[in-house]
């Protein structure tokens, strides 16, 4: 999460007072960059229910703009306790992409569905994958008394997106593929 954090491209997502909702590209660079940006509404199950994207998009160096709107028709029969906006930016150099998910609601009042996280491992490149079927809030990977550093360990999955980390200290994936355990803000709420 951290790199995440103090990336110098981000997105944002904030509601105007007509409620719609503007998609902001924020640079923190020092050159000019040209993405594509892509803008979707989306149930927690995957299903689209708005989709956009801007090929070629400019953003010049050290600025925060509207690089899109979403009308707040597009979400006027929506279920908002079960739907989020997810931006995504992708441009070459760096680390390459931003992306950012919104919810309309606090997460207690999200309706979530369990999640079906399937985890692979791959002892050569030292690196765990995940998919869900469902969206995973907040995912978290830990082994019980033992410190495994990973490159990212607290983010959201989308249904469809396969997600990638690595153990960054001196773990090995083998060392750990029995007892690795996955947890979501679901298992909180749901203790079974």
């Amino acid at each position: 999460m951290t790199r995440r954090l103090y990336k110098d491209v981000m997105l944002s997502v904030a509601a105007t007072p007509n409620k719609d909702y503007e998609v902001y590209v924020v640079s923190d660079k020092i050159n000019d960059i040209v993405g594509n940006l892509i803008v979707a509404v989306e149930s927690f199950n995957g299903t689209i229910l708005y989709y956009d994207s801007v090929p070629n998009y400019y953003l010049p160096e050290g600025s925060s703009n509207v690089g899109y709107v979403i009308p707040n028709a597009t979400l006027a029969n929506v279920d908002l306790s079960s739907t989020l906006i997810w931006a995504y930016f992708s441009y070459a150099g760096d680390y390459g992409f931003a992306q950012t998910e919104h919810y309309f609601k606090r997460p207690l009042d999200l309706n979530f569905e369990k999640p079906n996280i399937t985890v692979a491992f791959d002892e050569v490149k030292q690196t765990v994958t995940l998919h869900t079927d469902k969206l995973a809030k907040d995912v978290y990977l830990f082994i019980d008394e033992v410190d495994v550093k990973f490159s990212d360990n607290f983010f959201d999955m989308l249904p469809g997106i396969v997600y990638t980390v690595t153990v960054l200290n001196n773990y090995t994936v083998g060392s750990f593929r029995n007892v690795l355990k996955v947890a979501s803000l679901y298992d909180t709420y749901n203790l079974e």
